[in-house]
């Protein structure tokens, strides 16, 4: 059928065996030729916008992964070491229970520093508390240092925040109303490296576990996994977080 469409006649005529003339056989291959032709050109084109709009896709992926890498690849959040004179220094002053010292750095000042409280109870959540705030302001920084410290005897957990040369000072109850709290283990975890800050967003820093038989003790990451949270009367889970907006 095709061969009949290229020599321009009908399937008839071809079954027939009718003789052609050799100049319509020439003017309809040079017809098909040029059709031919244009198809090819047109696809090519059309191949053309289809690789250029799926490069522009790929470089405006490109490029916002980049911005948003090179944005925040300074922002971070770290442990300070315990073998260092300030860790050493901490834990002495700290008591039994220690202290948990973390620095953090930002590229740019921030306008807004919050210290957020999440506390649960067999891994429903309590109650969500900003314990201390900073800023916006025309001291904003970038950069300082954090200890937070847990005092079991007295059932509280101070933080102390330290920045520009000023210093925040402020603590929270533990396990109230309890009964026979004194006799709950305990234990925390923590992030354990570098971790890098998402502007405007929650980071978790160490959580604060407590239990009447015992505790269950997961990667900072993996502390709301149901059969962890389910193991813990009690977390006490502190994050920070950075911004230029509430």
């Amino acid at each position: 059928m095709e061969l009949c469409q290229i020599l321009g006649i009908s399937l008839n005529e071809f079954i027939a065996g009718e003789d052609l003339q050799q100049e319509n056989v020439i003017a309809q291959s040079e017809e098909n030729l040029l059709q031919i032709t244009k198809d090819g050109q047109l696809k090519k084109r059309r191949l053309q916008i289809l690789i250029g709009v799926l490069t522009c896709l790929l470089a405006g992926a490109v490029g916002i992964f980049l911005f948003h890498w090179l944005r925040d690849r300074g922002n971070y959040v770290e442990p300070v070491d315990r073998n260092s004179a300030q860790g050493q220094m901490a834990a002495l002053l700290a008591g039994e229970d220690g202290a948990y010292l973390y620095q953090y750095h930002m590229d740019e000042p921030f306008a807004e520093m919050k210290v957020i409280l999440n506390v649960y109870k067999k891994g429903e959540l309590e109650r969500t508390e900003d314990i201390a705030v900073f800023g916006p302001g025309p001291d904003a920084a970038q950069e300082g240092i954090a200890a937070i410290i847990p005092d079991f005897d007295q059932f509280k957990i101070r933080l102390i925040i330290a920045e520009n040369g000023a210093k925040y000072s402020t603590e929270f109850d533990i396990l109230e109303n309890v009964p026979e709290r004194e006799y709950y283990g305990r234990s925390a975890t923590e992030i354990t490296g570098r971790t890098r800050i998402t502007e405007n967003h929650e980071q978790n820093i160490v959580a604060f576990l407590y239990g009447r038989y015992g505790v269950r003790v997961p990667a900072i990451e993996n502390i709301m996994e149901k059969e962890t949270a389910l193991s813990n009367d009690y977390t006490y889970k502190l994050s920070f977080r950075f911004g230029n907006e509430s």
